[in-house]
């Protein structure tokens, strides 16, 4: 292959393939010329492939190309993050077989950006997912959700304990020209590697110094030994049993007022459903009774001669006056108590009306109803 400008030596034994810079964009490493690359390096035979990367993100759907050529390779590809992986750099670096950190390196995680609403959330969710499966299990796409919504930085340290990577690389070992000349002059003899195996079997209060960040995360004195720090995981495993166990029974009462919820709306629904027919069935029957107490009004009315009609003209203007005095009886009574009697001679008692002679047509009813309307509402 000719153009391998990502690649540093094809014919090493280990060759070295970098991003460095920008991914995707014009200058930047660009996701399908890394994959044809890589590839061609899988194609050699070689032992492993090594991945340099220093990056500070770009383009998610060339990471994403990066990613599955990384996980698809027959050769062993292991990753490095040698100073910064950042964005759509991280899951890149998380598809390693091994993930080696420098020990001032670090990563940075952060939302998707620059497209429409369902493309970002779609990136992120395949970021998150690609993460939280190379953790091992330590991080949970909840977790991951928050520390992308905040841009999180996390150091190699850091990164360790969370299962963003597996090793870190101490760089005091490298290129430090006192050590190796101190190696060179104390060579470790079979004797001496026995003697210090027999210490570490004898003192079973031996602890490693790597074990110094789990003593102290469990906040335990330096030194502790290896039973205080099992009576300390398993305090917390127990813990974990009974909070676990709250849980559970906090879910089932959860789930049982969810239920209980559920059948007291189902009554509730039930009752104003009963309601709303039952007041719809009131409200005609009162509706009813008024009709016919306005047609018994209006019919002495007319006879009374406060209302003027003909045989003609009778039917429609009772219909009138009947649906004005279910509207407003009080109102449309008032009206009509005040309208003098034309018949003297007609039953007054009911009608409680004095007797003062004249009488009126429609039209002069409907400007006597206007008016008390006008007092009545203001307008």
């Amino acid at each position: 292959m000719n153009e391998l400008d990502y690649v540093i030596d094809p014919n090493a034994a280990e060759p070295i393939i970098l991003i460095h810079g920008d991914i995707g964009y014009l200058d930047g490493t660009m996701g399908d010329k890394f994959v044809k690359q890589l590839m061609y390096l899988d194609s050699l035979g070689k032992s492993r492939i090594q991945c340099w990367i220093n990056s500070g993100g770009g383009v998610v759907m060339d990471g994403e190309q990066i990613c599955n050529a990384i996980l698809k390779t027959k050769t062993p590809v292991d990753t490095y993050n040698t100073g910064t992986c950042a964005s759509v750099a991280y899951p890149i670096f998380a598809c390693g077989r091994k993930r080696i950190m420098m020990d001032w390196a670090k990563n940075m995680f952060h939302n998707p950006f620059g497209g429409d609403e369902k493309a970002l959330e779609a990136f992120k969710k395949t970021i998150m997912k690609i993460i939280c499966q190379r953790s091992g299990g330590k991080i949970t796409e909840a977790v991951m959700d928050a520390i992308m919504n905040r841009e999180t930085w996390i150091m190699a340290d850091e990164s360790l304990e969370m299962g963003l990577c597996d090793e870190i690389e101490d760089s005091s070992t490298y290129n430090n020209a006192e050590l190796i000349k101190n190696l060179d002059s104390k060579k470790v003899t079979r004797s001496d590697f026995s003697k210090i195996l027999n210490k570490v079997i004898e003192d079973k209060n031996f602890i490693p110094h790597t074990m110094k960040k789990v003593t102290n995360r469990l906040n335990l004195v330096e030194g502790s030994n290896e039973d205080a720090i099992n009576a300390a995981i398993d305090k917390i495993e127990n813990q974990a049993r009974v909070d676990a166990a709250a849980l559970a029974q906090a879910k089932k009462d959860l789930e049982q007022k969810e239920k209980d919820y559920i059948e007291t709306k189902a009554k509730y629904d039930k009752l104003e459903k009963d309601y709303i027919e039952t007041k719809a069935k009131v409200d005609a029957a009162e509706n009813k009774a008024k009709e016919v107490e306005a047609k018994t009004y209006f019919e002495k009315a007319i006879k009374l001669g406060k209302v003027e009609v003909t045989d003609e003209t009778k039917e429609t203007v009772m219909a009138g006056l009947v649906k004005q005095y279910v509207t407003n009886p009080d109102g449309t009574k008032a009206i009509f108590d005040a309208i003098p009697v034309k018949n003297e001679g007609a039953d007054l008692d009911e009608l409680e009306t004095p007797n003062v002679g004249g009488g009126m047509n429609v039209h002069d009813i409907n400007n006597q109803m206007g008016e008390a309307r006008r007092k009545r509402f203001g307008h």
